[in-house]
């Protein structure tokens, strides 16, 4: 678990520390709301299909991304 979580959190943290907290966790729930979504997001062909493998190659890298600035700012202002 280390590499995921390098430290331990703090158990006392400024406001800064607070909003890279809240930043982190509202960037996850927004990756996890985004890979949720990953089938209404699909495109449709002309005739109805839909094509879940290119929603797939699209969102999901995507969704990484923003949990992993998530992470990153978690990691700038709170020091975790």
């Amino acid at each position: 678990m280390n590499f995921f979580w390098p430290m331990r959190p703090r158990p006392e943290v400024g406001a800064m520390g607070r909003a890279g907290r809240v930043l982190h966790w509202t960037c996850l729930a927004a990756a996890a709301l985004l890979l949720l979504m990953t089938p209404a997001l699909a495109p449709s062909t002309a005739d109805g299909v839909r094509d879940y493998g290119s929603a797939i190659a699209i969102v999901v890298p995507f969704a990484l991304v923003v949990a992993l600035a998530g992470r990153g700012l978690r990691y700038i202002l709170a020091g975790e």
